[in-house]
């Protein structure tokens, strides 16, 4: 073999050795090499005996915003609720739970035909309804949260 070769061959070697190690170093340590967009899913509250939850998912890739959406509990766990807000959801705000459902609040972003204020409200029977306010003191007007109140998103 040539010198040419033998260099070509214990780099492979090395190369696979170190990426080995590494994946079994990320598997050890609850990680992995290529990460995907990670979400979290906040505590559930109870509309009609039915869950529902806000859930948000960044990605570790790329720095930029977050993506908020809502989920109910269902056979097979939590999936997607679609209350007639096109996504993407930049921020959120409460849920307000009362005897008639839940009122919730959504920030649509840019990209979304529909950009600006939302307020939805789930009834007790899973149905929804949505409607547009002009601003956030109208948004929190309407969830009755006092003045400053964060949103979630925010």
């Amino acid at each position: 073999m040539s010198q040419l070769a033998l260099g070509l061959r214990a780099l492979i070697v090395r190369l696979t050795v170190f990426f080995v190690m590494a994946a079994v170093l990320a598997w050890i340590l609850g990680g992995t090499l290529f990460p995907s967009p990670q979400s979290v899913t906040f505590p559930p509250f109870e509309v009609g005996g039915v869950s529902y939850a806000w859930r948000v998912t960044g990605n570790a890739r790329e720095a930029g915003p977050v993506s908020w959406s809502l989920v109910r509990s269902g056979e097979s766990g939590m999936r997607p609720f679609d209350v007639g807000v096109p996504a993407p959801w930049l921020r959120t705000w409460g849920p307000l739970v009362h005897a008639g459902g839940a009122l919730v609040g959504v920030e649509c972003g840019a990209a979304a035909e529909a950009a600006g204020l939302w307020v939805a409200q789930i009834a007790p029977d899973g149905s929804a309804s949505v409607r547009r306010v002009a601003d956030e003191s109208e948004l929190l007007g309407t969830l009755r949260l006092p003045p400053g109140s964060g949103p979630n998103g925010g």
